[in-house]
Order: C-alpha cells, then structure tokens, then sequence
C-alpha cells in the first residue's frame, strides 16, 4: 500500500511538471514524448533480469538503481542540451541512455563481486512483502522448484 501511495504521488508531481512545461514552451510535446519514451527504456535491464537472470547473474539491486538513474539523466540531458541545437546530428536520448545505463551496471557489477562489496543488504524495497506465501521469501530457487516437471505451451 505504501509503494502504491508513493507511485501516485511521484506520477501526480511528474504530470503536474509536464503540464507545466507544455503550457509554457513551444514543441514541448514532442520533446516531452521523446523523454518518456527514453525514460520508459530504462526500465528494459531492470525487466529482463527479473525474468531471465539466475541468482548468479543478477546484479545488486542499488547496481541496477544506479544505472537507470544514470540513464535516465542522460536521456534528459541529451533530449534538453545536445538535441536543442539544429546544427547538431539528432541522436536518439533514449537510446544513449540505456547505453549508459547498461555500461554502469556492466563496469560496476564485476568491481563490487570482485571487492566483496555485495556484502550489503538488500534495500527494504527490494524484498517483497512473503505474508501471502509463508514465512519464506521468494527467491528463484524456490520459484524454479516449483515450476519443475510443468510444462508449459
């Protein structure tokens, strides 16, 4: 209920600015879509891994946080500085910034393993909430447990 309630009030205050910078800037539509769509690009990693990442490989999850951060401030910079200018070779900001974003996880992920920095906990947001399953948590071991001998279409 919390996340829920912290989702809406992060979506009221983002659709009150972009309310706020189309009435006031001509084009800004377009260059709010453009920014949405790159923003929405970043969520692609954090997706994939969800479903197709084993324990092994799945980065931390401040890794993965910091890395559609880092790519979400390239979208908006590249969409807001670089593609501002006519003189300039139009680049798709979205595009970049999942570059970025899968470069920081690609460089920083190996450096922590390596360090022995995974010895952090995980965030509380990143730990679901077990009540309606039992006192376990829902790892993919368990989930891959589950799932052995069905078979799927």
């Amino acid at each position: 209920a919390r996340v829920a309630f912290a989702s809406k009030v992060v979506s009221f205050f983002v659709m009150a600015l972009a309310l706020v910078v189309a009435l006031t800037d001509d084009g800004a539509l377009s260059d709010l879509a453009n920014v949405q769509n790159g923003m929405t690009l970043q969520a692609v990693p954090t997706f994939l891994i969800g479903l197709f990442a084993t324990p092994n490989f799945t980065p931390h999850a401040w890794v993965i946080a910091l890395g559609a951060a880092v790519g979400f401030i390239t979208t908006v910079v590249i969409n807001y500085t670089y593609n501002e200018n006519e003189d300039n070779y139009f680049m798709n900001a979205g595009v970049w910034g999942l570059c970025h974003n899968l470069l920081i996880m690609a460089t920083i992920e190996p450096i922590l393993r390596v360090c022995g920095g995974l010895k952090w906990s995980l965030p509380k947001w990143d730990m679901p909430n077990c009540a309606s399953y039992g006192d376990m948590p829902i790892t993919y071991d368990w989930v891959n447990g589950l799932m052995r001998n069905v078979r799927e279409p």
